[in-house]
């Protein structure tokens, strides 16, 4: 470190030094657990579209934010919104099985070839 920055971090302690994390914590892993919880609610990442993602996301944004909130009206405010979100999250529809051949319907009621 040159004597410049030691200087000015001495100077301005609220700077962060050359090289220093602004965010020593790191990111926050509240919001993928939530995120995953609520796409599992929604059946899976396979029944959840690229869109719905989004919006579970945001919502999940939202619902902490609403806890964080100082304001009991925009606690309110932000849990509906989330609300709002996750009711047009739309799900992919699940695949229809296959139905049984014949040769498998044959054999499942008893009836010879």
């Amino acid at each position: 470190m040159s004597a410049d920055a030691v200087q000015m971090t001495e100077q301005k302690p609220w700077l962060f030094r050359p090289g220093q994390s602004g965010n020593p914590s790191g990111r926050g892993k509240r919001l993928p657990a939530m995120v995953a919880a609520i796409v599992k609610d929604f059946g899976g990442e396979d029944r959840v579209t690229a869109a719905g993602l989004l919006l579970v996301e945001q919502a999940c944004r939202l619902k902490i934010k609403a806890e964080r909130a100082k304001d009991a009206n925009d606690a309110v405010r932000l849990a509906n919104a989330s609300a709002r979100l996750l009711s047009k999250v739309e799900r992919r529809p699940q695949p229809e099985p296959e139905p049984p051949s014949l040769a498998e319907m044959r054999q499942r009621h008893g009836i010879a070839p």
